[in-house]
């Protein structure tokens, strides 16, 4: 998930845009699999409250992430 920040500063923005000029953007977050979308989804949002914190936001409520994965170097 932390590769994908370098991403959000422009769409932050523009969506910040889009707000202030009334609009209601849709949001769709993906991965390869789709597994871990919600967590992206999560991290999306919580940067951008903290970037922009005037903006009202629902809270989401998701578990940790647990993978399945074999951790063959832990």
């Amino acid at each position: 998930l932390a590769e994908n920040k370098q991403y959000y500063r422009p769409l932050i923005d523009k969506i910040y845009q889009w707000l202030k000029a009334g609009l209601k953007p849709y949001l769709f977050f993906h991965m390869p699999d789709n597994a871990m979308a919600p967590w992206l989804a999560e991290d999306f949002f919580k940067i951008m409250k903290q970037t922009y914190p005037d903006l009202t936001w629902p809270e989401l409520q998701l578990p940790a992430y647990e993978s399945d994965q074999i951790d063959f170097f832990g």
